[in-house]
């Protein structure tokens, strides 16, 4: 039970530093910053990848950076809403394969 605790804080940052690095600012209250979820086009630029691997990602990177230029290829994006493409992405980088 424990690590599930650290397993969805950890998720919970990474998805934070996705938003911080290429999501757009949306509000400052409290002196904090508050960013949406980023775009296809911010997820597949070429650096992402490399990117997402200074910030920690580790594995995830690579699967993170392919999906979204899928996705992004295939124009799909204007059927996703972006909460289905978040669980989209969290699901993808959390599977084997």
């Amino acid at each position: 039970m424990i690590e599930d605790i650290f397993s969805n804080l950890r998720i919970s940052s990474m998805v934070e530093n996705l938003c911080v690095h290429y999501g757009s600012k949306v509000l400052d209250f409290e002196e904090k910053s508050y960013f949406a979820f980023p775009n296809l086009e911010a997820l597949a630029q070429d650096d992402v990848e490399a990117k997402l691997r200074t910030l920690g990602f580790g594995y995830r990177s690579a699967y993170i950076s392919k999906t979204a230029k899928q996705v992004n290829s295939l124009k799909l994006k204007l059927y996703l809403r972006p909460s289905n493409f978040k669980f989209y992405l969290l699901y993808c980088t959390n599977t084997q394969g």
